[in-house]
């Protein structure tokens, strides 16, 4: 045997991949939050769309209304009616975001930084959205929803394909980094056997060499 294997650059190039892997697998951890975020606020508009249909068909009852207690009766549940849109407000937000009150998402798409994705907050809140009873109000609050809810769509869409590329990439990654892994072991095998190989015959030439001294003295 005349070779050697060196394993440097292998153990280079195996770094070089798991640290690339490392951050795609961030990011690719980052964007899946993300796209539970954007989910978590559509979800939260279409119960807050049917809550809001729910009060205007209140808010008309009590305009179609002459008895001051059924028209108080009916003023008691809007108000139950804008509380349960504020409770489902904040129960549309994952840790630390939540869309739906106000909060800004700004996502890293690559390893550079680069590219990104921003997807903007809207205070959807019986305040924020100015429920009240009049009739119009309520259409333009709803219609605001629909408006952001198709905006949030567009986002879902973008960061999911984003998504699906990245943990694509990790998959080919991953591959790569395990076949690169087995040929350094395969490399550190061959290098092992022919140091064994080495020593072995360096043995016998020092073996060969002490018998034949002997030989040379026992003819004297």
């Amino acid at each position: 045997m005349t070779g050697y294997f060196d394993g440097s650059e292998s153990l280079c190039t195996i770094s070089s991949l798991d640290e690339r892997l490392s951050c795609l697998s961030s990011l690719q951890d980052t964007m899946g939050k993300a796209i539970a975020n954007v989910q978590s606020a559509i979800s939260g508009i279409d119960s807050i769309s049917l809550l809001i249909e729910a009060t205007k068909n209140t808010a008309d009852a009590v305009e179609a209304s002459e008895d001051g207690t059924i028209r108080a009766t009916y003023a008691i549940q809007i108000d139950e009616l804008k509380y349960q849109i504020d409770t489902c407000v904040r129960n549309s937000g994952t840790p630390g975001s939540n869309l739906l009150s106000g909060d800004t998402l700004v996502l890293v798409l690559n390893e550079s930084s680069a590219s990104r994705v921003t997807v903007a907050g809207c205070m959807a809140t019986s305040t924020g959205l100015g429920i009240a009873t009049a009739a119009t109000a309520l259409d333009s609050a709803a219609a605001a929803l629909r408006r952001y809810s198709a905006r949030l769509l567009a986002n879902l869409q973008s960061i999911t394909a984003r998504r699906d590329f990245t943990a694509q990439m990790v998959r080919m990654l991953t591959i790569g980094s395990d076949r690169l892994t087995q040929v350094s072991r395969n490399e550190e095998g061959a290098n092992m056997v022919l140091l064994q190989a080495r020593e072995v015959r360096a043995t016998n030439v020092s073996s060969v060499a002490a018998q034949d001294g002997r030989a040379l003295f026992a003819l004297f």
